[in-house]
């Protein structure tokens, strides 16, 4: 099982954290990348990580029901969980190849998928630190290892 502490270790570094709220594709964003109710909203660190930890666990949850019966290493599950947590359970759910890929367990195929998408493109367009997150998370697909 995927360890929820090392992926909020994780995601606090590939998030970053913001007080302010601040616009992310199709809503307002704050803390540790996680839904603001509005423009204007702000948040403290101890909040942020409240918040954090939440939607983590959730994305965990989420994990399970999807491919919970998949055999994979712990660190494709917790890539998985990343790209969870970024996504949405909604948006993930689009990535319709990458999941047969992974309920395959083809992880040539599934780190391709998850390259050769909007949302590889989409963090590569953010900065270095998106850059990484984004070829890590490849990078743990493809090989299971960090």
């Amino acid at each position: 099982m995927a360890n929820i502490e090392r992926v909020i270790q994780q995601l606090k570094i590939d998030e970053g954290f913001s007080t302010n709220a601040y616009w992310d594709h199709d809503h307002y964003t704050y803390g540790y990348g996680t839904k603001a109710p509005d423009g204007s909203a702000t948040i403290t660190e101890p909040e942020a990580i409240i918040l954090l930890r939440e939607r983590t666990i959730q994305s965990g949850k989420e994990f399970e029901r999807l491919f919970g019966t998949v055999e994979m290493s712990e660190v494709r599950q917790e890539a998985i969980i990343n790209m969870l947590f970024n996504l949405g359970l909604k948006k993930f759910s689009e990535f319709k190849k990458l999941s047969l890929a992974i309920y395959d367990e083809d992880w040539g195929h599934a780190a391709y998928e998850a390259f050769d998408s909007l949302w590889y493109q989409q963090l590569r367009k953010r900065g270095l630190s998106s850059i990484e997150r984004s070829e890590r998370i490849v990078w743990e697909l493809l090989t299971g290892e960090r």
